[in-house]
């Protein structure tokens, strides 16, 4: 009988213990700050303060050329001049700290860099070349 008793509590934590209902884990959560004004009676305006842009790159080097990705959600590439339009623009590259280039493209090749180590720099600008304050830098090693 006591047996019996044991074998049912064990069998019964298994069957709870692999129920589809289980908490999920926290790396998928997301939690996005917003702030909030009271505009009249049981009215609340909620303003998200979720940053807007953000800029992802991946980046490969093969002998002395260095290929590089860009990634701008809802970002359209277009060439410098005309008026300021949130969300379209342009890159700046910079190596060692200098403006080499603009390009108006997410995908480019930097060709025959000297050995060493270099920093290199992607700058987002508006299309009348303001920046949008986004960027990211790295290091490369060129042997």
């Amino acid at each position: 009988m006591g047996r019996t008793i044991i074998i049912l509590l064990i069998i019964g934590l298994l069957a709870t213990g692999c129920s589809k209902d289980r908490p999920r884990a926290l790396t998928e959560l997301e939690i996005i700050p917003v702030s909030y004004t009271e505009e009249g009676k049981n009215v609340l305006e909620v303003i998200s303060q979720q940053k807007t842009k953000a800029i992802k790159i991946n980046h490969h080097i093969k002998n002395k050329d260095v290929y590089v990705e860009c990634y701008i959600p809802d970002f359209v590439f277009k060439e410098k001049g005309g008026s300021r339009k949130n969300g379209e623009g342009h890159l700046g590259i910079l190596v060692d700290g200098k403006l080499i280039d603009e390009i108006y493209t997410a995908a480019f090749i930097l060709k025959n860099f000297p050995k060493g180590e270099h920093s290199l720099k992607v700058e987002v600008f508006h299309n009348d070349s303001s920046s949008y304050n986004l960027s990211k830098t790295w290091i490369v090693s060129i042997k």
